[in-house]
């Protein structure tokens, strides 16, 4: 099953979204692009992490 097949059944993705465009609307003045500056400070502090999305979760993760 594809990534977007598993979202079309994501009970909380819907009102997670709606939240999200509610919230944007409400405060638009906390919405920041994301700066060269932080995309490389997360790029640093990620470069040695290796993570399979396939792998299933732990029963603590779910």
């Amino acid at each position: 099953m594809s990534c977007a097949a598993e979202w079309d059944n994501d009970t909380a993705l819907d009102p997670f979204l709606a939240f999200l465009a509610r919230d944007i609307e409400l405060h638009p003045e906390a919405v920041r692009p994301v700066t060269p500056e932080f995309a490389q400070r997360v790029r640093a502090i990620t470069k040695d992490v290796e993570i399979d999305l396939e792998a299933p979760l732990s029963p603590d993760d779910e």
